[in-house]
């Protein structure tokens, strides 16, 4: 007799198993309430200190490789794109979206946030935090929306994208120690969060939010943690 499969608990943004639920969905997710390091945070000028911290990034043109997971989509990237902070050095594997941000800048939010995924030889992530603002329409988020899979789905459409065309000019960054915006709620996440925001159109934002709704974990308590500040032109 085959022993049946375990199913993963399903979270999500709403109801039972919004983010304050959580930790009661399966032990594993047990830091999403205990953890005393998560993330988001609210990045306030009075918890800053001003640092000389470098931030580098070397990305390039990739294939387009988008998965919806029914929470947001995720544009999965080729090897051989890099963030260093602070001459640690981690490889871009993904970025997605949130709407509203989930990071907050002195207790405001923005329309949406994108975090793209980095790790090290050693398994360590780092997570680039980029704000997004309503403004002037951004081609590459047309191309993602328009090419968004459906759920469970993938898609690999015959596309290339280059991720740096949703980079601000200005790199000055916040800078923490944090976790997993999502199950498990997984600690020593290295954050960097741009101060300077992008811009989408207000159709792009609505867009996502149609698809996706509020998909936005909720800002978490500091305990005592140093957000280092940095002004950056690299």
């Amino acid at each position: 007799m085959a022993i049946p499969a375990i199913a993963t608990p399903i979270w999500s943004y709403e109801g039972t198993s919004d983010p304050g639920h959580w930790s009661e969905l399966q032990s594993d997710y047990s830091l999403c309430a205990t953890g005393q390091s998560q993330s988001p945070i609210n990045l306030r000028s009075q918890d800053l200190s001003s640092n000389h911290e470098t931030l580098n990034v070397d990305y390039h043109a990739s294939p387009l490789d988008e998965v919806n997971n029914g929470r947001t989509v995720t544009v999965n990237y080729a090897a051989g794109n890099t963030l260093t902070v602070n001459n640690q050095t981690y490889e871009l594997v993904q970025f997605h979206f949130h709407a509203p941000s989930e990071h907050r800048i002195n207790n405001k939010s923005s329309a949406m946030e994108m975090h793209l995924v980095h790790k090290n030889a050693a398994d360590e992530l780092a997570v680039l935090g980029v704000m997004i603002q309503p403004g002037a329409a951004n081609p590459l988020l047309d191309e993602i929306w328009e090419n968004m899979p459906a759920v469970e789905e993938e898609n690999a459409p015959n596309l290339e994208i280059d991720v740096r065309s949703l980079l601000p000019r200005d790199r000055s960054f916040y800078h923490y120690q944090g976790s997993l915006t999502t199950p498990p709620c997984s600690e020593s996440v290295n954050w960097a969060i741009l101060k300077q925001p992008i811009q989408a159109s207000r159709q792009q934002i609505s867009t996502f939010k149609s698809q996706f709704h509020a998909n936005a974990r909720p800002v978490q308590a500091l305990n005592n943690r140093s957000i280092q500040f940095s002004d950056s032109l690299s």
